[in-house]
């Protein structure tokens, strides 16, 4: 649990002037409760866990989250010169759907870097990033 912990204190440490609200994980919070996090001599209090079925935008999150999970999968069982026939596979409301999803992709990697958290093979980052450039 503990490498786990660290997917919800990474935004908290990274993005300190942010409000983080995080789906109630029990092992997460009790890990959390032996730490203090400080950004420099100033103690983050950024964050709070809820429960995720009484706070709506939690559920859009997990909808995003699972749908970016399910496209990173389908993308890592492609091999990289399978990436340039997607487009040309794909019917014209797929290759729009997916125009829009990658759309929304690429706006948050411009407006951060550290949006885009992933943990993955080269040659997987490879495959997003032609993509993101083919669509």
């Amino acid at each position: 649990i503990d490498e786990f912990a660290l997917f919800y204190q990474q935004p908290i440490e990274l993005f300190t002037k942010s409000q983080h609200i995080f789906d109630e994980e029990k092992q997460v919070m009790e890990f959390f409760e032996k730490f203090i996090f400080m950004d420099r001599k100033t103690i983050l209090n950024n964050f709070k866990f809820v429960k995720s079925d009484e706070y709506e935008l939690i559920q859009v999150s997990d909808i995003i989250v699972g749908l970016l999970g399910k496209f990173m999968t389908y993308i890592d069982q492609l091999k990289l010169n399978q990436i340039n026939f997607l487009k040309i596979n794909l019917d014209s409301m797929q290759k729009e759907n997916i125009g829009k999803f990658l759309y929304l992709l690429k706006q948050s990697i411009i407006e951060s870097n550290a949006f885009f958290h992933y943990i993955t093979s080269i040659s997987h980052i490879n495959k997003i990033g032609l993509l993101l450039n083919e669509f």
